[in-house]
């Protein structure tokens, strides 16, 4: 694996055993990742001493966060925040798989480039917005047209929103992750332990 995919995928990991842990094959299937892809990457953040296996066997009964990664979690979720199987976004945009992600600032990134980013990692597209503080409400970069958000989602009224979306569930999750390593780039030092 590429490194850049191996921070892609260590986000992606992070975030989703910090909800609640979670075995080698779930993990397969949420990040689009092989099994043994999915044991390299986790044997790269125990070494780092951000996971640990619950159980005897590794990983197979569950893998979650030590303090050490949930300390890393906290100070990124002051950054970026992550929603994982979004299934109102179902009724309102169509039958996709959706990973959302809220980024705490604005890009100067080509929103084309980061769409082009999103397939070139497996998702079909994405939608990408961010807050207009003078208007109160999220818009597309390029022409400042309103997005509406019917979603139950707790999203602040600030920074970037994407909405990755696509057929395969972890294929979206993996390239919702690559973008938002692409919009944090140099902002994100605290996370280059994982390289």
């Amino acid at each position: 694996m590429r490194e850049q995919d191996i921070k892609i995928a260590s986000l992606l990991i992070l975030n989703l055993i910090s909800r609640s842990p979670m075995g080698r094959y779930t993990m397969s299937i949420q990040t689009n990742l092989s099994k043994a892809k999915v044991r390299s990457v986790l044997s790269r953040l125990k070494e780092l001493n951000l996971v640990q296996t619950d159980g005897k066997s590794s990983g197979r009964r569950g893998t979650s966060l030590t303090d050490s990664g949930r300390e890393l979690l906290l100070q990124l979720g002051s950054t970026v925040e992550f929603y994982f199987n979004v299934d109102d976004l179902k009724m309102e945009f169509g039958t996709n798989e959706y990973c959302v992600a809220h980024i705490e600032m604005h890009t100067d990134l080509s929103v084309l480039d980061l769409r082009d980013t999103m397939v070139r990692h497996g998702a079909k597209g994405a939608i990408i917005v961010e807050w207009d503080a003078e208007h109160k409400m999220f818009v597309f970069p390029g022409d400042r047209s309103e997005f509406q958000l019917e979603s139950q989602l707790p999203i602040k009224k600030s920074g970037t929103l994407i909405i990755g979306f696509g057929e395969n569930k972890g294929a979206v999750n993996f390239a919702t992750c690559a973008v938002v390593l692409d919009i944090l780039g140099e902002h994100i030092d605290q996370f280059d332990t994982v390289n």
